[in-house]
């Protein structure tokens, strides 16, 4: 959202900002991860928010489930499935959700997030 010459990163309902996030062309990720050591992981490729920890909804590209019960799945994709946003809304279908190999989640978490994005592996 611009503001005079500074951009900053807000919500587009109400316009505040928890924490400027320099983004810089660099996917958002969706990460649930019990065992994420921080609530957010910033490296050169890619900015992972662990969804665990933030319990909120913000702006991402893509899931990656990596250690998570069928509970907490499936309460993030309850969220997302009652988002608001019009512009997140638009998007969700067009999202690919990576579950690790070593997530054992049960099918019924699996069918409901292939019904929430587009695109499920693992």
């Amino acid at each position: 959202m611009p503001w005079g010459n500074v951009t900053y990163y807000s919500c587009r309902e109400c316009g505040q900002s928890r924490r400027f996030l320099a983004v810089e062309n660099r996917p958002v990720i969706a990460l649930l991860d019990q065992n994420a050591p921080a609530e957010q992981q910033t490296t050169p490729q890619a900015i992972r928010i662990n969804w665990l920890s933030r319990r909120d909804l913000f702006d991402f590209d893509a899931v990656e489930i990596v250690q998570a019960n069928d509970e907490a799945v499936e309460r993030f994709a309850v969220q997302v499935g009652n988002d608001t946003d019009i512009v997140r809304q638009d998007r969700y279908q067009e999202i690919v959700c990576r579950i690790a190999p070593s997530c054992q989640l049960s099918e019924n978490s699996r069918r409901v997030l292939a019904h929430t994005f587009g695109t499920v592996e693992g």
